[in-house]
């Protein structure tokens, strides 16, 4: 079995989050779509794509999005890790 362009960009996100997670106390909060797409240097439109396929969750506050940065390493780490095991399953 291949991977796919969701398996690597949810293995390059997470990569990229977990870099930039130990960058200072910047990356350790909330961020709005934009800030994530900027820290997982991705386009906004491949971070709204993320959540619609619920790979991370954002938080709503009054009708704001927002994204934990902390909660999105955990889940784009976890979906990365998933796909990874189940691409070694199926060789």
């Amino acid at each position: 079995m291949n991977a796919t362009k969701t398996d690597v960009r949810l293995a390059r996100c997470a990569d990229r989050l977990a870099v930039a997670s130990g960058g200072g106390p910047e990356l350790q909060g909330f961020v709005t779509r934009r800030g994530l797409a900027s820290v997982l240097k991705v386009s906004v439109r491949t971070v709204d794509e993320m959540v619609a396929a619920k790979e991370i969750t954002p938080v709503r506050v009054r009708g704001l999005v927002r994204f934990y940065l902390p909660d999105v390493v955990r889940e784009l780490t976890a979906a990365a890790v998933g796909r990874l095991e189940k691409l070694k399953g199926g060789l």
